[in-house]
């Protein structure tokens, strides 16, 4: 290429990497800043929701080959400040300051603009609430609106646009560009006041913050804000018009896209429309920013249509001295007069107005917070994407950003052209250029400490800052609209695509359903897009409600469980650190949270290849300092200054050593402070080893799991496994120290009474010795006690010798000799006189006998449940400390989790609502897991411990509203019991766990007896009963304690082949060889060969799905596996374990979903005044008035019993229809808090 091509090449694409910020607002946007525009363009959305969308010829999406969806769907989208989305709740918290529309590129909002005299209202719309205000504005950028158009104006405007050009031109200077296909420009009087000029923007002397901004919209990505298409070619800028490049599209142009203005007409290039005279032949002069910004309006001379509205309310909010808005009863308060507000209400509470959303859940809430409660949801995008694509992996996510830049979605909206007799499908789609992310955008450098100089890192600034000054306005402006439109186009995008794919339900309920049969290939009555409008959009609705609504929580009960769960942390962390020190000094000032660091004291020869090299010593470790006053740790260094003394890092030269660097004890800044020390240091290192003694740089424990770094892993489970069985090492020691303390205690009295027995001996010698001085008659001396006395002295001093006959003891020179010599070896004195010569002249134990111990002490450990850590450390007293060490670092662990995740969050008021006496928390409900389970944040209540674990009782918490008064509110508690694994039985149609199900009691039972012979035998035998079904106690043992352990197999078997576990993975979980977890597994299919024919066949059949290996759940619900046939055995081996699982996992959700829905459409509860309020797993929770709460039970128990009841063409079904080959059972109870009804 020439040179000039290959400058202007990379000219362009440095333009493209550092694309300025707007001068001005794009021209394609209507802006609405005032109650007058806000009137007329609500009633212009209300009248177009009457009128069928229409694929122009032109358009920038092409017709669908799939059936057309005329219906209208208003895409919308907010801009939310002062909220951080990872931690608050959007309820209560969040201030919108602008939204914006999108609703196809047959609209344009230059119609809205003109006189509309003639124009009803709108069709059945009730008057403006804001009649009044025809022309004034909250905000002192108002724009008038000419009233002096007439009809005749409109008719211009139209026949304009469908002549207009091909791009979207970008005023500059109160100019637009002009091309060879521009159309005539209309009379400056003919056409309405420009609301789309920066001459509106608020003047603000506010500098960009340098705090880190709030999120402006949970728009399913918690990263950054959803990005989307960029407009036109930001490569191709103009001498004379630096700025015009950058109006963005939602589709730009490819190498063969065929691309047509929204206003239709031939294409031309951006170039081409860019090219020549800047100005409009009819429009005024050149102004300068400044000048339009002075400027009360401003007269639009563009003939490109108005596409995008954006609508402004952060000036009708009522703000603090700060600027933050006003809140009362968790509302934002608005200022007396909001009349854009109040028109904007009529839209979004208009129940027959389709809306669309990215994200519902967020956006409804915080249009809530604005006092507009928004009805018509029609669909939200992030659901549609998890629907067409359950497994988005890597670096693709459900974000709008993630979305829109995915071609294979977006191509959807291109056209197929046929080339070459059919045998070669183009699809012609525009290029697509994803927007740049908010820091891109907006990213300022941070300007250091002196005031000036500019760093490295870019902040973005705050959402009010972005939206209020003058300098970002514009592209805020820009970016904001973007986002609806791009959801719009998405909405449209994913329509197609779930048209195009099948619904294939389960043939047994769609017979049960009497629903029409499934026929080959695609049925356009039976796609995805219509599970996904009969059944995820009501569950969507109610998602969202239950979000609104909350649950009562109890925080005294709370904040009592956080000082307990406090002081237990404490007392476990002292055991580990206690333990910890007593084998490295320096691990009194490590971090137990640490992974290195406790990697280091279990697995010094494992550190992983990103670990450090040990750190050389320090001065203060042993080196000579070079000055006379020499800084200690504590801090800098000074003339004079005395130091508080830190641990100096000792032996780090020896191997199996490593340094860390930690935060220094309070205690020791504040005594450096005392001492005087201006900047004490804040951190000080230490060197930590092995707990086996420094200098070995090989510990005793093999690692069970590697990190992908080379290091051992040191996770929970590793942990726990080094420990044992929970509680067995404590009770042991317990027992041994116990055991130790009486012994002693015993050799105290013992020793206590001999002593007791010299001292009466002592007073009968002096009396012997007084009676002979005064020559008084002899009496007879009792016997000493010299066994015990001897005995004691023994234990103690180790001493041997004769008692004489006045009960004085005489020592052995040989045993005087054999003391040591060094006084100061406090160890070999406590081992007592000769054992230093016995040390040294007995021979140390043999390789093959360490084996033989350390095999006898793993096979001890594994009888008792002690962890392996017992074996490594010796066994004894030594074993069950250091096992009981770990288990406590593992319980800090677990506390530490109730308490971050649960007890602390729950009493925030980041998640929570003030209600009444008490709070509700607010609890993210999303539909985010490949299948298709919910998951749940701020809290996640799906990661709570299960019942019997929750030490603290954390569903104590969780309440009813008054619970406590007579006329109060209770809950109901409803769960389904053994879900998947009746799922299982009814997908393979198990002959076996059927009739188990059929005869009821206790199922994991009887697999173990279907599994032993020697249980059956057992029974069979009249030795002990299978289940009893008598009154009392039964005379007999049951399986399920006299065989628990073969129970608890069958148990674990049940769950694990119905998640899809194999072998390999329970040999772990028993503890076993692979060879005897297969020998298991193998008598377990044996009584259930049906199970290994469905899940071989699941699997097979999924290979051979087109274009990828997917498999579908009870409802028809698909989930990708592109692993699955991939050569790799460790990727399709997961794929293979998910084949199974998913038609499993998904079903139960099918099932919770659907009985949700039952729930909701049941009008007994409604009218009763029950409502659900929270879902976890296969539980619902429903809070209602006390008087009525056996009744709402019992149609709980009856919905989730028949969850497609109210799905059944037949009404006469709808009263018991029972789709699958087995009953589902519910357990449902009633109380005043969620862990009293479990």
């Amino acid at each position: 290429a020439p040179a000039s091509a290959t400058t202007a090449a990379a000219a362009a694409d440095a333009a493209r990497k550092e694309e300025v910020l707007l001068q001005e607002v794009p021209h394609d946007i209507c802006m609405v800043q005032d109650g007058a525009t806000a009137r007329k363009v609500v009633d212009y959305l209300i009248r177009k929701s009457k009128e069928a969308f229409t694929y122009r010829e032109g358009s920038r999406i092409f017709q669908p080959k799939v059936k057309r969806d005329t219906r209208r769907y208003f895409a919308c989208d907010t801009e939310v400040a002062y909220i951080d989305i990872k931690s608050e709740s959007p309820v209560g918290h969040g201030c919108v300051n602008c939204f914006s529309i999108y609703c196809g590129d047959d609209i344009d909002f230059r119609e809205a603009l003109i006189d509309d005299s003639s124009t009803p209202s709108a069709v059945g719309a009730p008057d403006s609430p804001t009649a009044e205000h025809t022309s004034s504005s909250s905000t002192p950028a108002t724009t008038s609106v000419n009233a002096s158009s007439n009809a005749s104006d409109s008719q211009q405007l139209l026949t304009a646009e469908h002549a207009g050009p091909s791009s979207y031109p970008t005023s500059t200077n109160g100019c637009t560009s002009s091309s060879a296909s521009d159309p005539p420009q209309l009379s400056t009087g003919s056409l309405p006041p420009c609301v789309s000029s920066s001459s509106s923007l608020p003047v603000s002397s506010s500098r960009p913050s340098t705090e880190i901004p709030h999120s402006s919209a949970g728009k399913g990505s918690e990263e950054a804000p959803p990005f989307c298409p960029s407009r036109d070619d930001p490569s191709v800028l103009s001498a004379s018009n630096p700025t015009s490049a950058h109006c963005p599209s939602a589709l730009g142009e490819g190498a063969d896209a065929t691309y047509a203005g929204a206003g239709g007409g031939s294409s031309s290039s951006p170039a081409s429309s860019l090219s020549g005279d800047q100005t409009s032949s009819n429009g005024p002069a050149s102004t300068s920013p400044r000048d339009q910004a002075n400027s009360s309006s401003r007269t639009s001379q563009s003939s490109t249509p108005q596409r995008r509205l954006w609508v402004d309310v952060w000036p009708e909010v009522e703000k603090d001295e700060q600027g933050k808005p006003l809140w009362k009863d968790a509302k934002v308060v608005l200022k007396p007069e909001h009349p854009i507000i109040a028109e904007f209400k009529r839209f979004f509470e208009d129940d027959s107005i389709a809306k669309v959303w990215h994200n519902y859940g967020f956006d409804r809430h915080v249009m809530a917070n604005l006092g507009i409660e928004c009805q018509g949801f029609m669909g939200d995008t992030l659901h549609m994407a998890r629907l067409a694509d359950a497994s988005r992996s890597g670096k693709k996510n459900y974000s709008l950003e993630s979305l829109t830049s995915d071609h294979d979605i977006m191509k959807e909206l291109g056209e197929v052209d046929r080339v070459g007799r059919g045998r070669t499908i183009r699809r012609k789609v525009a290029a697509l250029k994803p927007k740049k992310s908010m820091k891109e955008r907006f990213g300022q450098k941070r300007i250091m400490k002196d005031g000036k100089t500019e760093g490295k890192l870019l902040e973005v600034p705050p959402i009010h800052v972005l939206h209020e000054d003058p300098k970002f306005r514009p592209t805020w402006v820009e970016y904001s609209a973007r986002d609806a439109e791009t959801t719009w186009l998405l909405r449209e995008a994913l329509y197609r695509k779930l048209k195009q794919s099948e619904w294939r339900r389960d043939t047994h309920l769609i017979k049960k359903l009497q629903h029409k049969p499934q026929t080959l290939g695609l049925d356009p009555e039976n796609t995805l897009y219509e599970f996904y409008q009969q059944y995820w959009i009501p569950f969507g609705r109610i998602l969202t409600d239950m979000e609104k609504y909350g649950m009562m929580v109890n925080r005294e009960h709370l904040r009592k469980a956080q000082v307990q769960a406090q002081k237990d942390r404490d007392a476990n962390l002292q055991t580990f650190m206690a333990w910890a020190k007593s084998k490295v000094p320096d691990a009194e000032f490590m971090n137990a949270g640490s992974g290195s660091q406790i990697r280091q004291l279990l697995f010094p020869e494992y550190p992983g290849t990103t670990a450090g090299k040990p750190k050389a010593p320090s001065p203060s470790a042993g080196a000579t300092p070079s000055r006379s006053t020499t800084p200690g740790p504590g801090g800098e260094e000074g003339a004079g200054q005395k130091r508080a003394v830190s641990p100096k890092p000792k032996a780090a030269q020896l191997p199996g050593c490593r340094t860390f660097r930690v935060p220094r004890p309070q205690h020791l800044i504040d005594a450096d402070v005392a001492q005087g020390v201006k900047r004490p240091k804040k951190h000080m290192d230490i060197t930590l080893h092995s707990i086996w003694g420094p200098g070995k740089d090989k510990g005793q424990l093999t690692p069970e799991v590697m990190t992908a770094t080379g290091a051992a892993a040191v996770s929970i489970m590793v942990l726990k496994s080094l420990s044992g069985k929970a509680g067995a090492a404590r009770k042991a020691l317990e027992a041994l120290v116990e055991e130790e303390e009486r012994a002693e205690k015993e050799m105290l009295e013992k020793i206590s009474a001999a002593v007791a027995d010299e001292m009466k001996a002592d007073e009968m010698r002096a009396k012997l010795e007084e009676k002979k001085r005064q020559n008084l008659p002899l009496e007879r001396a009792p016997m000493p006690l010299e066994d015990e006395l001897d005995s004691a002295e023994a234990k103690l001093f180790g001493a041997t010798g004769d008692v004489d006959e006045m009960g004085n003891r005489s020592y052995s020179p040989e045993v005087d000799e054999d003391l040591p010599s060094d006084l100061e070896d406090e160890e070999q004195l406590e081992k007592g006189p000769g054992a230093h010569q016995a040390e040294q002249q007995a021979p140390g134990p043999s390789n093959a006998d360490q084996q033989l111990m350390r095999a006898e002490l793993e096979s001890e450990a594994k009888a008792k449940g002690y962890g392996k850590l017992y074996a490594a450390m010796g066994g004894g007293k030594e074993g069950l400390e250091a096992c009981v060490a770990i288990e406590a670092l593992c319980e800090v662990s677990a506390i530490d989790k109730l308490l971050t995740a649960f007890i602390i969050p729950l009493q925030g008021d980041n998640i929570s609502t003030p209600y009444g006496n008490g709070h509700r928390i607010h609890c993210s409900l999303n539909i985010n897991t490949e299948t298709g389970r919910l998951s749940a944040r701020r809290p996640n209540l799906q990661n709570q411990p299960a019942l019997e674990k929750d030490r603290y009782k954390v569903r104590q918490a969780f309440t009813a509203f008054n619970a406590g008064e007579e006329n109060g509110n209770t809950l109901v508690v409803a769960d389904y019991g053994q879900l998947e694994l009746r799922i299982l039985a009814h997908v393979a149609d198990c002959k076996s766990m059927l009739e188990a199900f059929i005869l009821g009691g206790d199922f994991h039972s009887r697999t173990a007896y279907g599994m032993y012979d020697d249980i059956q035998a057992d029974i069979a035998a009249g030795n002990s009963y299978l289940e009893w079904e008598g009154e009392g106690v039964p005379d007999k043992p049951l399986l399920k304690d006299k065989f628990a352990s073969e129970r608890r197999k069958a148990k674990i078997l049940n769950f694990s082949i119905a998640y899809g576990k194999t072998a390999f993975g329970l040999a772990k979980d028993f503890g076993t060889s692979l060879e005897e977890a297969q020998q298991t597994v193998d008598r377990w299919y044996a009584d259930r060969k049906e199970v290994l024919k469905w899940q071989v066949e699941t699997t097979n059949r999924a290979k051979i799905e087109k274009p990828v290996p997917f498999v579908s759940t009870l409802l028809g619900r698909t989930r990708p596996l592109p692993d699955l046939n991939s050569k790799d055995r460790r990727k399709a081996g997961h794929a293979q374990r998910a084949s199974i699982n998913t038609p499993i996992q998904g079903s139960a959700a099918d099932v919770a979903s659907s009985a949700m829905l039952a729930i909701d459409h049941c009008k007994d509860l409604e009218k009763m005044g029950w409502r659900l309020v929270m879902q976890v797993h296969d539980e619902v929770i429903l809070e209602g008035p006390k008087e009525t709460a056996q009744q709402a039970k019992d149609l709980v128990v009856k919905h989730m019993a028949h969850p497609w009841a109210w799905a059944a063409k037949d009404p006469s079904l709808q009263e018991g229809v029972q789709p699958l080959r087995v009953e589902l059972a519910v357990d449902a109870n009633t109380a005043d808090t969620w862990y009293e009804a479990k």
